[in-house]
């Protein structure tokens, strides 16, 4: 089961309410500067999200990094609305 906290005024919450999936990409330590362009909305621009390659998951069709150490591709069960965030379950 993965859980996770997803800032609801952001493109990615839109996108993953609307579509019902999400790919959750796991980076490698030194890929932390990564993350923080990953945070602003995404631009997909020549083949290219926010600069980084990528292709659609299997399961999903989601973004899957080339960078990523691993990936967990999910399907939305449930979304609890708390706060500024939304805490997405996934099984």
């Amino acid at each position: 089961m993965i859980v996770a906290g997803v800032k609801s005024d952001g493109g990615a919450y839109a996108a993953l309410k609307s579509g019902g999936t999400f790919a959750l990409n796991v980076l490698a330590k030194e890929h932390k500067n990564l993350t923080f362009a990953l945070c602003k909305p995404p631009k997909l621009e020549d083949g290219m999200l926010s600069g980084q390659s990528f292709l659609c998951g299997a399961f999903t069709a989601q973004p899957i990094l080339d960078t990523a150490i691993g990936v967990v591709e999910c399907r939305v069960k449930t979304i609890v609305e708390e706060g500024d965030h939304r805490i997405v379950v996934a099984p």
